[in-house]
């Protein structure tokens, strides 16, 4: 009978998980693996597929042809051979550059063919006025090209945009960035229909309380975090987070396994000493 209550009380235990313990998380490739490769080019995007990550994330800027292009910053200055902002470039000028460390700047449709039809995409919003494009390309990859619905997020800090885009293409998922949520910027994630909240620069503003307060909503909480390193991975396995956007997402990967045994193995000695000190009082 004691034997029996203990194998019951552990099972409990490691089935049960509070919102801050949970086990499951997307490991998204940030720009790629852009930890190993040039940011935001099909070699990062490349290699983030050879790791077998479950999400890519890239960002989205309108150059001067209309042609949607992949590039975080809205100039060309820090990445390529170049200068000078996206917006005031063609597409041919673009493709004429050279991005630091080999490779061109990609368009939305040419990072799409080099993923599969299987990786989930988070697409960063940097600007106004994309939405249209953006919505007519994903509609053409989901119709003609075998994409299903479920692959296309939308996040950025771009929030009226991400609001347009969702009235153009409903099932893409909207995960509005912030730098820190206060109590109201989770309502506005809320109210506008999002799927989930994305933290940035999550070293400076998380809380365990905030956590909650986003889960509390019914949204997916996501951080985007610089530090592959186990303390920072700890917390935010301890906090709950859903997703979590990095360079080097192999890593941080293996960090998040570790982690999840470590919690296993204390899980499992607490239901040990508890049942143990059970059975005690009952045989007293």
């Amino acid at each position: 009978m004691f034997k029996f209550k203990l194998i019951v009380f552990s099972i409990f235990l490691l089935l049960t998980r509070s919102i801050c313990c949970e086990g499951d998380v997307m490991i998204i490739a940030h720009r790629g693996a852009s930890g190993y490769m040039p940011e935001n080019t099909a070699s990062s995007f490349k290699k983030a597929i050879e790791m077998n990550v479950e999400a890519v994330e890239f960002d989205v800027y309108k150059c001067k042809s209309g042609d949607l292009v992949v590039m975080h910053d809205a100039n060309v200055d820090r990445t390529t051979n170049g200068k000078g902002l996206v917006k005031a470039k063609t597409l041919k000028e673009l493709k004429a550059l050279d991005v630091n460390g080999g490779g061109k700047i990609p368009t939305f449709s040419e990072v799409l063919d080099t993923l599969d039809a299987k990786t989930k995409i988070v697409i960063d919003i940097k600007e106004e006025a994309v939405a249209a494009e953006l919505a007519k390309i994903i509609n053409s990859y989901v119709e003609n090209k075998g994409w299903k619905q479920e692959q296309f997020y939308a996040t950025g800090f771009q929030h009226e945009e991400l609001k347009r885009l969702a009235t153009l293409v409903p099932f893409v998922k909207l995960i509005p960035s912030v730098i820190c949520i206060p109590y109201k910027m989770a309502n506005f994630a809320e109210e506008m229909g999002a799927y989930g909240v994305c933290l940035v620069n999550v070293e400076n503003c998380f809380s365990e309380s905030l956590a909650k307060d986003v889960k509390a909503r019914g949204l997916k909480l996501w951080v985007w975090s610089p530090s592959e390193n186990i303390e920072t991975v700890t917390k935010l396995y301890q906090l709950g987070v859903d997703a979590i956007m990095v360079d080097y997402p192999d890593v941080v990967k293996e960090l998040w396994l570790e982690t999840m045994k470590q919690d296993k193995i204390k899980r499992e000695q607490f239901a040990l000493r508890n049942a143990n000190h059970k059975g005690i009082n009952e045989n007293r």
